[in-house]
C-alpha cells in the first residue's frame, strides 16, 4: 500500500516528488486516519462516505450509547481499508468540557497480519 503524507493539518504534502508518498505501516496508518476522520457529507466528490458522527454518536443520550455506537462506526470504517485484517481494540476516551474524544485502535494488518496501535483526536 502507498499512501501520500499528510501535513500537520491533515492537508496533503506536495512538491516533493517521491518523498511524498509513504509505504508499510506509515501508509496503513495514515489510510485509518484518513478513514476515521473524514466526516459524512465531508467529502465534494462522495457525499455518501465518512462516519456519522452528528447523525449517530453525537445524538445519543448516554455515554454507553456514544461509546457503542462510536466503536461499531469506527470499527466498520476502518475495516474498509484494505490492508486491515481485523480491529482488535477500540478505546474511546471522551473529553465533556470541550466536547472531544480520543479514539485508541489496535489493527491486524497486511499479509503477516502485523499490529499496529493508533491514538486519534476527534
Amino acid at each position: 500500500m502507498k499512501a501520500r503524507k499528510l501535513g500537520p493539518n491533515y492537508d496533503y504534502v506536495f512538491g516533493n516528488n517521491a518523498q511524498d508518498y509513504l509505504e508499510g505501516v506509515d501508509a496503513v496508518a495514515i489510510a485509518v486516519r484518513t478513514k476515521i476522520l473524514l466526516f459524512y457529507k465531508e467529502w465534494w466528490e462522495d457525499r455518501g462516505i465518512g462516519i456519522p458522527m452528528f447523525e449517530s454518536i453525537l445524538g445519543q443520550v448516554s455515554k454507553d450509547n456514544v461509546r457503542l455506537a462510536a466503536t461499531n462506526l469506527l470499527t466498520k470504517r476502518v475495516l474498509e481499508v484494505p490492508e486491515v485484517k481485523s480491529v482488535t481494540s477500540v478505546d474511546i476516551l471522551f473529553y465533556e468540557g470541550t466536547r472531544s474524544m480520543t479514539v485508541q485502535l489496535t489493527i491486524q494488518y497486511g499479509a503477516d497480519n502485523e499490529t499496529l496501535s493508533l491514538e486519534l483526536e476527534v
